[in-house]
């Protein structure tokens, strides 16, 4: 079975709150497996809401150990933590969640900074497609063309599609197997000739 370590996001979602004092607060969330990924994500929000005040946000990586968040301006703690805080709490994984404002003119205080953030990020989640992270084991293997035969019979009978193919000297294919049986797949590998050339934990 799969290793079912929480849950993620499968596709990009934004909703905006009903204005608060006349601010307004638009939530976004988001696939982010890596860090490269999330500063993409936050150029592009910035990008489609260019005269907001603030692009708040949080992000969790593979595990609860690796996460940031920004209050962009806000107050120390008003936002970026009770956006995180809403990410945690869903044990959600691999997923970048901002909230932009638009300042309507009245201050809310910081506590009422921070039921606001943290409601358009609850409210954004609560309408977002949402699966199981599964650990993924993500390899690239290498074999002679002569091992070609026996390698493709043993995808078809782990159900598994190889990605992309490499000819050289020898054969290199990409592939992803669940975490859980990695290591009974490494053993089956060697059997039909192939060596293992690069091998990456990930999810989806």
């Amino acid at each position: 079975m799969p290793a079912v370590a929480a849950s993620t996001v499968t596709t990009a979602t934004e909703y905006e709150i009903d204005k608060i004092l006349n601010s307004r607060f638009i939530g976004w969330i988001s696939p982010c497996p890596d860090r490269e990924r999330l500063l993409q994500h936050l150029d592009a929000r910035r990008g489609v809401y260019p005269t907001a005040n603030h692009h708040c946000w949080a992000w969790i990586g593979r595990n609860d150990g690796v996460v940031r968040s920004s209050d962009d301006g806000e107050p120390r703690g008003s936002a970026g933590r009770r956006i995180l805080d809403v990410l945690l709490g869903r044990e959600l994984r691999e997923a970048v969640l901002v909230v932009t404002r638009y300042f309507g003119g009245t201050k809310l205080g910081v506590g009422g900074l921070g039921r606001a953030y943290a409601q358009a990020a609850r409210e954004v989640v609560e309408r977002a497609h949402v699966g199981p992270w599964v650990v993924r084991r993500e390899v690239v293997v290498e074999l002679p063309y002569e091992a070609m035969v026996a390698f493709d019979r043993l995808l078809e009978r782990w159900a598994v599609a190889a990605g992309e193919r490499n000819y050289g000297a020898a054969v290199r294919i990409k592939l992803a197997v669940d975490e859980a049986t990695w290591d009974a797949r490494v053993h089956e590998l060697a059997g039909v000739g192939a060596r293992v050339v690069t091998s990456t934990q990930t999810g989806r």
